[in-house]
């Protein structure tokens, strides 16, 4: 990836961090990335998602406040799993499980219809980071979110 396809300054400061992590190989080793690597009006809105089995499943180890407040919901702990009756969660574990087996960062743009909020985008970056044995565990994530312009509703941006 090497042009990152969005206009918010937020998801190029923490894809600029990502990048500039020492590597194992391809991708940059979680016990390198620590989050006082960025600003600290990114923290916020930075989440660190644990891989679980390879990415049968994911599980949200930290998730910033500004993504609580405007998701309406705290769901650090919580798996991925236990939500699959909510709108999007399909699409969110495919951009997560590609991130992983890709061993690529993704970028989805898109609305906040699975929280009952259509009315508000949101840009999701996930970042693959690596164990020790080079395998993808933690996926470093950071959202920025802002108001849709009617009639763009829910609909994927781009």
């Amino acid at each position: 990836m090497r042009e990152l396809g969005t206009e918010s300054a937020l998801l190029r400061r923490v894809w600029a961090v990502w990048r500039g992590l020492p590597r194992r190989g391809d991708l940059p080793r979680r016990a390198d990335f620590s989050p006082t690597l960025l600003a600290p009006e990114d923290l916020r809105y930075i989440l660190l998602v644990e891989v679980i089995d390879g990415g049968r499943d994911f599980a949200y180890r930290l998730v910033g406040t500004g993504v609580v407040q405007a998701v309406g919901k705290e769901f650090t702990g919580l798996k991925l799993s236990e939500h699959l009756d909510e709108h999007e969660v399909p699409e969110l574990f495919a951009d997560y499980r590609r991130a992983v087996q890709q061993r690529t960062p993704t970028l989805f743009q898109g609305g906040m219809l699975r929280f009952d909020k259509d009315w508000m985008a949101y840009e999701r970056l996930s970042l693959p980071l690596v164990d020790d044995g080079g395998r993808v565990s933690v996926l470093l994530g950071a959202a920025d979110f802002g108001p849709i312009d009617p009639p763009a509703g829910g609909r994927p941006l781009g």
